[in-house]
């Protein structure tokens, strides 16, 4: 009987040590699978809320007590801000559109009179990120205006059809737009702006673009305007999918982490 309990107890022990020896080596390939690519391991665990100093967040997909068409009075922020978005004049208020893109909604703005506001906090740096589409390219329509004292803002915009404009303008003159590049009315396009108090640049669907050479000033808006430059000028006629708002200059490493999250979610 002994002898027999002897045989079972060599014979297990194999078998142990090989099972071990298998979880352990799944468990470093997950780990190194992860590190060299965590993205596409957990394509949805990644918040740009882990990032930086977010000034605001505004998603179309945060909104869930509309139903389609319905006017947006309140376009809630993201962060623990609270820096609403809003518009008390009912005639003045963009429409929500259920299943716009990749499945999700979008804020759609009717480059008429449609125009949300809402307050910041000042600051010298800031990244800004956006995704939207344009229906019809107005000379000088305006994604987004954050004002600063109402001598300077930070905006985003289209001077024309191949013109983008991601910059600034106060007392000593405009910010930095950028030539030569054409958006389409189809597809939406992710656009980001970060400004280091030193340079501006710009990205559309991630890749770099090369601005006219302007004046640098270091501004970041104190009230926002979305969806047109001030009511009754320049308004956005489109659909605006994501804004996020962070007081500081992103590193380029932070910055592609979350050009890569709106590129997944809104399929770009």
């Amino acid at each position: 009987m002994n002898a027999e309990k002897k045989d079972q107890g060599r014979s297990c022990k194999p078998f142990k040590f090989d099972l071990a020896l298998s979880v352990l080596s799944a468990f470093i390939c997950v780990l190194l699978l992860c590190a060299v690519c965590p993205a596409q391991i957990h394509p949805h665990s990644f918040s740009p809320r882990q990032l930086g100093i977010m000034q605001a967040w505004y998603r179309a997909d945060a909104i869930t007590a509309l139903a389609d068409g319905d006017p947006v009075a309140s376009w809630v922020d993201s962060t623990a801000n609270a820096r609403t978005l809003a518009q008390s004049t009912a005639d003045y208020r963009p429409a929500y559109k259920v299943s716009i893109q990749n499945g999700r909604p979008a804020i759609r703005f009717d480059g008429s009179n449609d125009m949300l506001t809402g307050a910041f906090a000042g600051s010298v740096q800031f990244t800004v990120f956006s995704v939207q589409r344009p229906d019809t390219i107005f000379d000088y329509e305006t994604l987004y205006l954050a004002l600063s004292g109402g001598d300077a803002a930070s905006f985003a915009g289209y001077s024309d059809a191949t013109h983008l404009f991601l910059g600034f303008w106060g007392p000593e003159g405009w910010g930095y737009y950028f030539p030569g590049h054409a958006s389409s009315t189809v597809v939406p396009e992710a656009w980001t702006s970060r400004y280091d108090q030193a340079w501006w640049r710009a990205w559309v669907n991630r890749g770099a673009l090369t601005p006219a050479p302007q004046t640098k000033l270091p501004i970041i808006g104190i009230s926002i305007n979305v969806g047109a430059w001030v009511q009754g000028a320049q308004h956005f006629d489109g659909d605006i999918f994501e804004l996020a708002f962070f007081a500081e200059a992103l590193s380029d490493r932070d910055r592609q982490r979350v050009e890569r999250y709106l590129a997944r979610k809104w399929g770009l």
